[in-house]
């Protein structure tokens, strides 16, 4: 597990960046998700002692003895921490990888690994950020899955003031190639559908097996149904990146924003239940390789919690990835409503 600092102030291309914050809410149960999970704007520091690390780059990994690189949900690389004498390791990356689910129990401080895991929720985060690193892997020609009835492309630009109309897709090439001679590069094309969007309660999040959330009264949450395609997946490897994994190959969810860019909730809840994204995820690409050269896709269609700032007409943010872009180009916006 890592220290605070590490996880909540990654910023572009995972540099350390502080979050400017306008105004913040801190929500307990999205603090320790953070640590293996993701990246939040602002934390308490109750129960929390703060400590000198340091980055290991000595250390490698090998899976199914295979070289590999462990990589946040965002695609950034993620280098194990030293801490007296003791070595830490991302337990999120290593779980996605060998396609065992972690979650976290916020009522109970509880990090569960393996089948039945159950996870926290997001949490509230108003203001404006400096950003997170962005960044997808590879994808494999694993079977599309089912249930979905093909959507209409739609004529919105997924901007702020005209996101994405529910039920209808948006499609974009992404890439990613930081220091592309040392990491590789890699790319994809990805269309996006947020089928459906339903009103969570506190017995909502029960009959999923979770947890509920303490902050009902900042924010309002929402089951999403969203469909992933991931088309012409290609990789090209560096010094030393080889090789890439399917499951690395999917558009990053940044969370919430209002539609006055007042305020954000920043995280998303998407494992740890029946139906998840990850979970169906995981049943397609775990283990599986890109190999440069390669073009391979898939599809994906699953459940994500997300919280939205309460009382307040938001939409749902997503990432793109690509170089250089400015950091309120890069997000592409669905409607909730």
């Amino acid at each position: 597990m890592y220290c605070l600092d590490y996880c909540t102030e990654r910023g572009i291309r995972g540099q350390m960046k502080k979050i400017r914050m306008k105004k913040s809410v801190f929500v307990t149960t999205i603090l320790a998700t953070s640590l293996v999970f993701g990246s939040v704007g602002a934390y308490s520091a109750t129960g929390l002692q703060k400590i000198t690390a340091q980055l290991n780059h000595d250390i490698q990994f090998k899976l199914n003895g295979s070289a590999w690189t462990p990589r946040n949900t965002d695609g950034s690389r993620i280098t194990p921490i030293t801490y007296n004498g003791t070595t830490y390791l991302p337990a999120r990356a290593i779980a996605d990888a060998v396609g065992t689910e972690v979650g976290w129990n916020g009522s109970t401080k509880t990090i569960s690994i393996g089948e039945g895991s159950t996870g926290g929720s997001t949490g509230a985060v108003s203001g404006s950020q400096s950003g997170t690193s962005a960044g997808s892997s590879a994808g494999s020609s694993a079977s599309p899955s089912t249930g979905t009835a093909p959507a209409g492309t739609s004529k919105n630009k997924g901007s702020l003031s005209d996101p994405i109309a529910i039920g209808t897709s948006y499609t974009y090439t992404d890439t990613y190639s930081y220091k592309p001679e040392v990491n590789g590069s890699y790319g994809a094309t990805y269309t996006i559908t947020l089928n459906k969007v339903a009103s969570l309660s506190a017995d909502g999040f029960k009959k999923l097996g979770l947890t509920s959330p303490d902050n009902f009264d900042e924010v309002d949450y929402k089951l999403v149904t969203l469909t992933m395609k991931i088309s012409n997946a290609w990789f090209k490897a560096g010094s030393e990146e080889t090789d890439m994994y399917l499951s690395m190959f999917r558009p990053s969810i940044w969370g919430t924003r209002a539609v006055d860019n007042s305020s954000s909730v920043i995280g998303v809840q998407d494992y740890g239940f029946d139906g998840s994204l990850s979970s169906n995820n995981s049943d397609q690409t775990v283990g599986v390789k890109v190999a440069p050269g390669q073009k391979k896709s898939y599809e994906v269609t699953g459940k994500a919690i997300v919280g939205v700032p309460k009382g307040q007409q938001s939409v749902l943010a997503f990432r793109k990835t690509t170089p250089d872009l400015e950091y309120e180009e890069s997000f592409i916006y669905y409607s909730l409503k």
